[in-house]
């Protein structure tokens, strides 16, 4: 039932709203009392990503089912044939394709699992490629090979009080394989209490998806509600990028 009521909506959203590809932005709705405040450019950036209410899939074509159970919506882009877009992988990429967009290309930089520190523009000078999607594509398959929630919670993310998170925040688990999600969307209410909605990717490698919240059945998570992701996440793993 919670499926086909997600179904109904993107064919009503898909009459009323033809011209315009479904986002964050345009998609879910906002609990009433509350509003969003994009306060960065890359709040401004995730919630203008292209979405699509379908199926999450993995690398391989398999279908991880939950859609209106699970998860909400998936974004729309290409994760490769390979598995490697988990986790950790999807929030880093989420991280450089923002700076790519901005053409901040030398602020995109990752940290191996061994330490050493990667950068987008050091992989374009020893390759001899052109700053490109493509080129972008092919330097993030290198660092979902060598990186993952152990090295960005330990190189790449700085810890961030939890009435201070903001869009583009993680909470991390560092380790092997350990856990990684992305806050995506925050709104707020008059008295200053926020609710957030939260994205991940998972193992095997698969479409990155906007969670649930099992006690709502929303996309809206409390502040103090991130461990109802399954995770077992506090507000002490939440991280924020250094770059």
């Amino acid at each position: 039932m919670k499926k086909l009521l997600y179904i109904l909506a993107f064919l009503y959203l898909g009459i009323t709203n033809a011209q315009d590809k479904l986002s964050i932005s345009n998609y879910f709705k906002i609990p009433e009392s509350y509003k969003r405040i994009a306060k960065t450019n890359y709040h401004k950036w995730l919630i203008n990503k292209e979405i699509k209410v379908e199926e999450v899939k993995t690398y391989d074509g398999y279908t991880i089912y939950g859609l209106g159970d699970y998860y909400a919506a998936k974004f729309d882009y290409n994760i490769g044939k390979r598995d490697l877009h988990q986790c950790a992988d999807a929030a880093m990429y989420f991280r450089a394709w923002y700076h790519f967009s901005k053409g901040n290309i030398n602020k995109i930089a990752f940290t191996f699992t061994d330490g050493t520190k990667y950068s987008y523009s050091e992989f374009l000078k020893q390759k001899n490629l052109s700053n490109t999607f493509k080129s972008l594509n092919k330097y993030m398959v290198i660092i979902w090979s060598y990186a993952g929630t152990w090295s960005i919670n330990k190189y790449d993310t700085i810890p961030v009080n939890i009435n201070n998170i903001s869009a583009g925040d993680i909470f991390v688990i560092g380790g092997f394989p350990g856990h990684a999600v992305t806050v995506v969307d925050i709104i707020e209410n008059e008295c200053g209490d926020k609710k957030i909605m939260i994205s991940q990717s998972f193992m095997p490698a698969q479409d990155h998806h906007i969670l649930l919240n099992p006690k709502s059945n929303t996309v809206w998570f409390d502040i103090n509600e991130v461990h109802n992701t399954g995770f077992g996440f506090t507000g002490d793993n939440l991280k924020r990028f250094k770059i």
